[in-house]
């Protein structure tokens, strides 16, 4: 999760569909795709944020803007204990997993899960969905496609659609003893 929960509104390209997550950790920048039906709930899910002191004083209308708005806000608003202002925080990250944890008891689904797990969920359906490796790296911010080759291991699993020149040639030797091919 990571810097995701405290995505601000001025990272979100409303026309692109697109989110702009700053990992501070390895100071770069990944392009994540979002659901286009959140955009409306976003621009609802407006309060007043915190800035730095500098940055409030300097704008002062710039706290209820959409550019600083939390892309995953807190449900409810909190008074600041330094300002005494009514301001919406970010969504803890435990309590991410809390709602996590609710939805799979909920689902009467029994085997363990994090919102991590939806990550690799996300990484697992792109590759059988046939979308390339690297796109895949890029989206998961991983610096090396070596990190990213871990979800291949689920495709020996699934059908192969590469064949062998030799069962083409047998199919065909097979269809033309049968009077299908000549």
């Amino acid at each position: 999760m990571g810097g995701t929960s405290a995505v601000a509104g001025g990272w979100v390209d409303l026309d692109g569909f697109e989110a702009y997550v700053r990992e501070n950790r390895l100071a770069r920048e990944l392009h994540v795709p979002y659901i286009r039906r959140w955009v409306a709930r976003f621009v609802r899910e407006h309060g007043e944020v915190w800035l730095p002191d500098a940055l409030g004083r300097k704008y002062p209308n710039a706290a209820r803007e959409w550019g600083w708005q939390y892309v995953f806000p807190a449900t409810r608003l909190s008074v600041d204990p330094r300002s005494g202002k009514v301001r919406r925080h970010h969504v803890d990250e435990s309590s991410l997993q809390k709602a996590m944890h609710v939805a799979l008891r909920e689902a009467g689904v029994v085997r363990p899960a994090s919102v991590h797990t939806l990550r690799h969920s996300f990484a697992t359906h792109l590759l059988q969905s046939g979308v390339n490796i690297r796109e895949i790296q890029e989206l998961l911010g991983h610096e090396s496609v070596e990190t990213t080759m871990i979800y291949t291991h689920v495709m020996a699993h699934g059908p192969r659609t590469a064949t062998s020149p030799l069962d083409a040639n047998r199919r065909g030797k097979a269809a033309a003893s049968h009077g299908q091919v000549r």
